[in-house]
């Protein structure tokens, strides 16, 4: 990938990792509550909410996507674009449709996909 490519990833990335701390700080333009935006921020605490692993097989967070990211893990803007939409289809999948969380997730990944169309899904490495 060339680096205009690479660039555009990161970017992408890193506006959906801001969209979702501003929710997180309730300066968050869907008018979301804070802790249902902190919620994609970090894991899921496996001793509050020990059904959602019962649930979701696959957990996935913002911190360990940009962990992932910062660190070159990521083969290609598809696997780094795969966990990101994981971690809205997880919310949806474990949250009742209308919660706040489910559309929170919703609105999110509607945003993070419309970001992602003008990106090249090749090599980031």
């Amino acid at each position: 990938m060339h680096a205009p490519q690479v660039n555009i990833a990161l970017r992408a990335a890193r506006q959906a990792g801001n969209l979702i701390r501003r929710a997180a700080e309730n300066n968050d333009p869907l008018s979301v509550d804070r802790k249902a935006a902190h919620d994609f921020v970090t894991q899921v605490d496996r001793a509050a909410v020990p059904e959602y692993y019962a649930v979701v097989k696959k957990p996935m967070d913002l911190g360990t996507v940009e962990t992932k990211l910062n660190g070159g893990k990521y083969a290609t803007v598809a696997d780094f674009a795969a966990d990101v939409e994981l971690i809205f289809n997880n919310a949806k999948i474990f949250n009742t449709e209308g919660s706040d969380i489910f559309e929170l997730a919703d609105g999110l990944a509607r945003d993070f996909d419309g970001r992602m169309e003008a990106v090249p899904l090749g090599p980031l490495r």
